[in-house]
């Protein structure tokens, strides 16, 4: 059962405004830069570019966190039940629980693709994937996969699981806390064929966190989780971008 978490109150409602705040002003300057052609964001051709692109909300979400626990002297433990103790069970349950959703969400999906696209349409792929097939650089395809299989994952799941489920669940809107988050979480994917499957797993990573008290077993569920898609990615065969 999840235990009571330190996102009540006036900290919740701190923590999504330095969160917001810091977010407007991480999106302002990149597109100052972009005006300026200062970088190029829409072409994800250099690390640099790709940085920029894959962590303006990544890590910021990251870097507020952490400066957030440490204002509010906060541990990791306490936000988000870390622990040493339990690293090892966390670990194997988030395999284990990947293992059983990824086929669910993968039918799902082809389900939906068929429902809104048709059998031979094909339907359009999220801007990850649509990122990955133009990666021209070994440096870059590793860090797109480390961003995908850890800073994405760890990410996510501290700020939909780790911060705004309790928080509003807290509040006595338990329903509220475990659909709403599960559908902004689907939203922010921006991808029509994706969204139910996205939204169930964030139910099921909810779902998951009550569970186990610990969000590292979210963490590992979400990371293998997407490294089964990475592993069907390039299992299929692809054209070579122009």
């Amino acid at each position: 059962m999840l235990s009571e978490k330190p996102w009540q109150g006036r900290r919740a409602v701190f923590y999504v405004l330095a969160l917001v705040t810091a977010l407007f002003w991480v999106f302002m300057v990149m597109g100052l830069l972009q005006n300026m052609h200062a970088v190029n964001l829409s072409k994800e051709d250099t690390l640099g570019n790709l940085m920029l692109a894959t962590l303006s909300f990544h890590g910021t979400a990251l870097l507020v966190t952490a400066a957030f626990l440490w204002w509010q002297h906060i541990s990791w433990s306490d936000a988000f039940g870390f622990s040493k103790a339990s690293a090892r069970r966390a670990l194997i349950t988030g395999l284990v629980s990947a293992v059983v959703l990824f086929p669910v969400g993968f039918g799902l999906r082809a389900l939906c693709v068929w429902l809104v696209y048709g059998v031979e349409a094909k339907a359009p792929e999220q801007d990850a994937v649509q990122m990955l097939e133009n990666l021209q650089s070994p440096a870059l395809l590793v860090y797109f996969i480390l961003f995908s299989t850890v800073i994405a994952p760890v990410a996510e799941e501290i700020v939909f699981r780790g911060v705004f489920y309790p928080a509003v669940k807290q509040q006595g809107f338990p329903k509220l806390a475990l659909w709403g988050t599960a559908i902004f979480f689907g939203l922010i994917h921006w991808n029509l064929p994706a969204f139910l499957p996205l939204v169930l797993l964030g139910v099921a990573l909810a779902v998951l966190y009550e569970w186990t008290n610990n969000l590292l077993t979210n963490i590992a569920a979400h990371s293998i989780f997407n490294a089964f898609n990475l592993v069907l990615f390039f299992a299929q065969p692809h054209q070579p971008p122009h």
